[in-house]
């Protein structure tokens, strides 16, 4: 045999090596993309495809599995999605293993997507064990961002559990995580701040801690300014409305409610809705002549069924049926007692309805008796005097009461005004005789 022929023959033999590498490599690609073309349409046969994936590129050195992360993303994903959960776990280490060997930005995107999977996992010991694993690693990686992301996800999980311990623990963490070293706020780490700020509001909303909630609210108001994302915003301005609800400032809670309806709008939170609810509320404690329902954003609602309550509630109100609006309040389709934030304002709501009811029923009389207002507001005597000395005091009316004969007399807006003038004469005459006086005497 000739050189020659020698070489021929090694030549072959490479390009024949190539052909069984590319042909491996093709195969791969393949089963990768028709995995994920099949994953909306066959999610079971795209988890064999990944799976396949896997188990085709484990003959390959590290260093050349292209497609072993991706897949990985996807197999997670989707054992999640059939409830696999011990499986799902396992491929978890695995990827995390991996997380050191890619770009940064596919191992952000790749964690983003598997917590916002895992965040539907209704056994909470898998929910838990995700988080954990998740947590362990990036402390390992110090990736800040992703490590705080992944820790105020853990605080929402302890809020929503309701164990509260853990929630402000975990709050705790993630504040510290914002700090210089001499304990001031970091200014370069405001939007992740006031997103912790927002969770210990929320914290605070649940355990009646005004003090509290009252300093963070200022601590928001001043980072405000430099975060714009409605769906932290919208937490705020919910939390600062329960805050100025607990303090009875209705007309500075409406405020609020308002701007974390139109956050809570913008990006899709179905706190919209019951917040909407809340703000119909408030608009009636508030004495405001605006119908919240008016505004286009809440026109997305107006076939709901617990919204067209509120709507005829502040219909009702709005025409002084009260009624019309004890039928509302009492109506079990309406629901509106489930809701724990409007029954802990459901008396004053009541007494609200009823100033607005009493003020409109006294105005057209010279007098009116006690009684009837009573029969036609649904209570005592006794509540309807107290009612109207808190509408004689806020100047809505201008009464006397006779508790005697059990009726009010009622002075009406000219006489009243005639009353005035008269007072501010004399007063003025008074003013002159007694300047005239002074100077006599001197």
């Amino acid at each position: 045999m000739s050189s020659s022929d020698y070489d021929y023959d090694s030549n072959q033999d490479s390009w024949s090596d190539q052909d069984d590498v590319d042909e491996a490599q093709v195969l791969i690609e393949n089963t990768f993309y028709e995995a994920e073309d099949d994953q909306k349409k066959n999610p079971r046969r795209a988890l064999e495809g990944f799976l396949k994936v896997l188990e085709l590129e484990s003959a390959k050195p590290i260093e050349e599995q292209q497609y072993r992360f991706k897949a990985l993303k996807n197999v997670i994903i989707l054992e999640c999605g059939f409830e696999e959960y011990e499986r799902m776990c396992q491929h978890l280490g695995s990827i995390i293993a991996m997380m050191d060997n890619v770009a940064r930005n596919d191992a952000t995107e790749a964690i983003n997507q598997i917590l916002d999977t895992s965040s539907k996992i209704n056994d909470t010991n898998y929910s838990m064990r995700v988080l954990t694993m998740m947590i362990d690693k990036l402390k390992e990686s110090k990736n800040f961002r992703l490590l705080f992301n992944t820790n105020a996800r853990l605080a929402k999980y302890y809020l929503d559990k309701n164990e509260l311990e853990k929630t402000a623990s975990t709050i705790k963490e993630l504040i510290s995580y914002c700090l210089l070293p001499d304990g001031s706020e970091d200014p370069s780490k405001s939007s992740s701040l006031i997103e912790a700020y927002a969770l210990e509001m929320q914290l605070c909303s649940i355990t009646k801690n005004a003090r509290r909630m009252k300093l963070l609210y200022k601590k928001t108001e001043a980072l405000n300014a430099d975060v714009s994302d409605p769906r932290i915003i919208g937490v705020i301005k919910e939390c600062g409305s329960k805050m100025y609800m607990s303090e009875k400032s209705w007309a500075k809670a409406l405020s609020e409610q308002f701007e974390a309806f139109k956050c809570y709008q913008e990006v899709g939170n179905q706190r919209a809705k019951s917040v909407l609810k809340h703000l119909a509320m408030t608009s009636i404690l508030a004495n405001s002549k605006i119908n919240p329902f008016h505004s286009q954003e809440a026109k997305v609602y107006k076939d709901d069924p617990e919204i067209i309550a509120m709507m005829n509630l502040r219909l009702a109100y709005e025409s002084s049926n009260m009624q019309e609006v004890q039928r509302i309040i009492t109506d079990k389709t309406a629901r509106l007692a489930d809701d724990p934030f409007i029954h802990e304002y459901m008396d004053d709501l009541l007494r609200g309805v009823r100033l607005n009811v009493l003020c409109t029923k006294i105005k057209p009389y010279k007098s009116i008796g006690l009684k009837y207002l009573a029969s036609e507001l649904q209570i005592s005597v006794k509540d309807v005097i107290s009612l109207v000395v808190q509408l004689i005091m806020e100047d809505k009316i201008a009464a006397k009461i006779d508790e005697v004969e059990e009726f009010i007399e009622v002075e009406q807006k000219h006489d009243k005004t005639r009353y005035d003038s008269i007072k501010k004469w004399s007063d003025s005459v008074w003013g002159i005789n007694s300047g005239l006086l002074e100077k006599i005497r001197n």
